[in-house]
């Protein structure tokens, strides 16, 4: 399947946790396909959420919550903005609404898009992303990357092995292996990651991927003969 989407948006969210899903950092990307069917950044975007970040008892239940200080320089620095929600959300639907942004890709994105809607619900604000479809690049890395012998001799080489014997497959593992890079650390802003998925998408495409939605795959270490995927 060939896409005809010129513009599409990357984006990743930092959320207090799992079980309270306010969102506190959204940075996304718009990239803009190149002749290579390869997308590459056009204009980025750090946005700290300001109804969240402000209330510091808040923040300081979240799971990255020492990472303050590294927001605070960021402010501080304007290479990020603090916002209300609502002003984020307004923001992006100008770009959609400008750019003819139909598509919208993010790593794990059944987690971003849950948390949008979370926090839309929660705050009154208007749902932009209605008609806009949500791409799993994780998905996509499981089927183009994760099922590889390269990618499996590499986990197994630097222990990137669950306790059930399954192959880890979050985005610092996969940007590791296709840089070339064992000791990656991701950063865990909004931003930078989304910097890292782009890759790990634009990494996919170079392999095949043909810009259609792809169901999650679990590859299991093979035992004996052996190896058993579940969706």
């Amino acid at each position: 399947m060939k896409s005809n989407t010129q513009k599409i948006i990357v984006v990743d969210t930092e959320t207090i946790d799992i079980s309270k899903r306010f969102i506190y950092d959204i940075g996304f990307i718009v990239a803009n396909k190149s002749e290579t069917g390869q997308f590459e950044s056009e204009v980025e975007h750090s946005f700290i959420v300001k109804q969240v970040f402000d209330n510091k008892i808040l923040f300081h239940t979240s799971y990255y919550k020492k990472k303050r200080p590294l927001y605070t320089k960021g402010l501080k620095g304007r290479t990020m903005k603090r916002k209300h929600f609502g002003h984020i959300l307004r923001f992006m639907k100008v770009l959609i609404k400008k750019d003819k942004i139909d598509r919208i890709y993010a790593y794990n994105s059944p987690f971003d898009k849950k948390g949008f809607e979370y926090n839309i619900d929660y705050f009154g604000t208007e749902n932009i992303f209605k008609g806009v479809g949500w791409y799993d690049i994780l998905a996509i890395a499981n089927n183009f990357i994760h099922n590889t012998k390269e990618y499996q001799d590499f986990c197994k080489l630097h222990n990137h092995i669950t306790t059930k014997n399954y192959y880890k497959t979050n985005a610092e593992i996969t940007y590791a292996f296709i840089t070339n890079n064992p000791s990656y650390k991701e950063i865990h802003t909004g931003l930078e990651d989304s910097k890292i998925e782009l890759e790990i998408l634009n990494y996919c495409i170079a392999k095949g991927y043909d810009f259609r939605h792809y169901r999650k795959k679990y590859h299991k270490v093979v035992v004996g003969h052996e190896e058993v995927d579940i969706q």
